[in-house]
């Protein structure tokens, strides 16, 4: 895909998903704080899914994912820097994970 390939997309949100899932927690309310995570990632993936689709475009899937992407290049492209540097420092904690899961939200706003 011209700004971000979906496999590439894909795994960055997978890789949050993730590391949410991954958390240690100590005690009921870091584990409320875990689940909240999982959820807003689930939220989030679905909101993207359903603006790609909501043109009803013949277009195939890539193309509309394409598009998606371009009209969102800055944010895309911020994102995708975001993930490089969370990828260097090597670990998720719920700070890094809750302010991945504002830049996805950000991404998907419209």
């Amino acid at each position: 895909l011209a700004v971000c390939n979906l496999p590439d997309a894909e795994a960055g949100l997978f890789e949050l998903h993730a590391g949410a899932e991954d958390l240690r927690v100590k005690g009921r309310w870091q584990a409320v704080a875990r689940s909240n995570l999982r959820d807003e990632f689930y939220l989030i993936r679905r909101e993207m899914a359903q603006q790609i689709l909501k043109s009803r475009s013949k277009k195939r899937i890539d193309d509309l994912i394409d598009d998606w992407l371009k009209q969102r290049s800055a944010r895309v492209e911020r994102f995708r820097s975001m993930i490089e540097e969370m990828k260097l420092r090597g670990t998720l904690d719920f700070a890094t994970l809750s302010v991945a899961a504002q830049e996805l939200r950000e991404l998907t706003s419209s």
